[in-house]
């Protein structure tokens, strides 16, 4: 409503709906979940973090805060709620809470971060969870997020389906559900442009398919006592945005096909080098004018949605699946992998380089480190969650996901003492990476934002040393996503916007 989310219910047969909350002052709605008794229903809050999980009586009434900084309330079958909170380690940890009484008790798991959906729901009975994350303790060594069940009582994990190819990313949301029988979990699996409906055991096992494609993606699902699928399929349409840093109506770039998803830079020579989706595979691609974008490398690896320029004429990409991938270095004008790092290899993510473009910082289990591009043993930097370069100051800008707020740090490029940036301003950060190029020649940070009464992802300019954070006003509804500097001064992003509709496909 009016660029906010809200919670609503829905008669399925008519199609007619009635909203049920209109608070905008604590952020957008995120998760939703029946009571057991079906008098109420639990929804999470959430802004640049968790906001809180409310409650609000089915037939209307006000909604009400049942626990500060939470998010992604699931139900269980005796009154208390499965919560996700953010940890003092910043990972996204399970919580079991009791209304009744406050209790919270924290459980040994994590889950993916999304800013959509927390990726977990519980089974009928209540003793178990289900969730797409890593237990705290016994993760698998290569400590990628899959598919696992939770049981209540003991806090253990174990893994559902290993090897499951779920889009794990923190734009990317999963559709997630419990058969109503507590038997299987169902999850869906991108199959090249197309998108399936798999089974998993609850005991665990083989996989199968439901006899269902879908043409988009579904954000949520549910299955009905009498079988029947209700899903949404939701479609983003995504152009390049470039616009002047005073803002206005933004010039407009469709690309098709190969729609940037996660960055976007301009290419030598003209074109734009962008991550892009293409048949069902993440990859890095350059676009020229008036064609449409082809993959930079053909490695026929994974890739990963973080790349980065070194220097002029080289990119420093992600190569391989997640958890295991490694650093290539490839060039730009022919797309040659010229070199490959022996070190690191693991879960990576938020790449940048030094101006001189003889070190690559990256970002790995909530650490920063650096490592030579001619390449050598990793060092680590610090604390951080996504990390760019300054140039002029010859220092880094790390942001950190924190419980009560994101904040930006300034640190030697060599690690020690950073700095914290007092940002000053109604805009929140998110979650989301740094364009590789967000930090100007001048030192002026572009960062992705969120206002507390917006549903929609916008832009804005941090003065590093004031803390200033001034929004760029556009003329535009979507969400705006990794917004970088280009060379004349202006800012280059993706659009986003959203076309949503939901389902119900009925059991024969």
């Amino acid at each position: 409503m009016n660029g906010l989310t809200q919670v609503a219910v829905m008669k399925p047969d008519s199609g007619n709906w009635t909203v049920l909350t209109r608070d905008r002052r604590r952020g957008y709605v995120q998760e939703i979940s029946w009571s057991p008794d079906g008098a109420k229903l639990y929804f999470g809050r959430a802004r640049s973090g968790p906001s809180g999980v409310f409650s609000v009586p089915v037939l209307g009434g006000e909604e009400r805060l049942m626990l500060e900084d939470a998010s992604s309330p699931t139900a269980l079958p005796d009154g208390s709620l499965l919560v996700v909170r953010i940890n003092s380690e910043r990972q996204w940890q399970i919580h079991r809470f009791w209304p009744q009484t406050g209790r919270l008790q924290a459980l040994p798991a994590t889950v993916g971060q999304s800013d959509y959906d927390s990726w977990i729901r519980a089974f009928p009975d209540g003793k178990e969870g289900v969730y797409i994350g890593t237990p705290i303790e016994g993760a698998a060594p290569e400590g990628r997020s899959e598919l696992y069940a939770l049981d209540l009582d003991s806090g253990r994990s174990r893994r559902l389906a290993p090897g499951l190819p779920l889009p794990i990313s923190a734009n990317h949301p999963i559709a997630v559900g419990v058969t109503p029988d507590g038997r299987s979990v169902l999850a869906n699996v991108p199959s090249g442009n197309l998108h399936r409906i798999v089974s998993v055991p609850r005991s665990g096992g083989a996989w199968t398919e439901l006899p269902l494609s879908l043409t988009q993606e579904p954000w949520s699902l549910s299955m009905a006592a009498d079988g029947g699928l209700y899903l949404d399929q939701m479609y983003r349409s995504r152009e390049v945005l470039r616009l002047p840093v005073s803002g206005s109506r933004p010039e407009r770039i469709t690309l098709g096909a190969g729609a940037p998803f996660a960055a976007v830079l301009e290419y030598p020579g003209g074109g734009l080098l962008l991550s892009v989706t293409l048949a069902g595979r993440n990859r890095i691609a350059v676009a020229k004018p008036g064609e449409e974008p082809a993959p930079l490398i053909e490695s026929g690896e994974e890739e990963g949605l973080s790349f980065t320029k070194v220097g002029e004429s080289q990119v420093a990409i992600l190569l391989g699946p997640d958890g295991r991938r490694e650093i290539a270095i490839a060039s730009l004008s022919d797309g040659r992998i010229v070199r490959r790092l022996k070190e690191p290899v693991g879960d990576m993510d938020s790449l940048a380089a030094s101006p001189d473009g003889k070190n690559l910082y990256y970002v790995s289990g909530k650490t920063v480190w650096s490592v030579a591009t001619e390449g050598g043993a990793p060092k680590k930097i610090g604390p951080g969650d996504s990390v760019a370069v300054d140039a002029k100051a010859r220092e880094l800008i790390v942001k950190l996901h924190e419980r009560d707020r994101y904040r930006l740090m300034q640190t030697p490029l060599d690690g020690g003492a950073g700095r914290e940036i007092p940002l000053q301003g109604d805009a929140l950060l998110t979650n989301n990476h740094f364009s590789p190029a967000a930090v100007g020649p001048d030192g002026r940070i572009l960062v992705q934002v969120i206002l507390p009464d917006s549903w929609f992802f916008q832009c804005a300019v941090v003065d590093p040393k004031s803390g200033r954070m001034t929004r760029i006003p556009l003329e535009f509804s979507g969400d705006i996503a990794s917004p970088g500097w280009t060379r004349d001064g202006r800012v280059l992003a993706a659009g986003i916007e959203y076309h949503s509709t939901i389902w119900r496909f009925a059991k024969r």
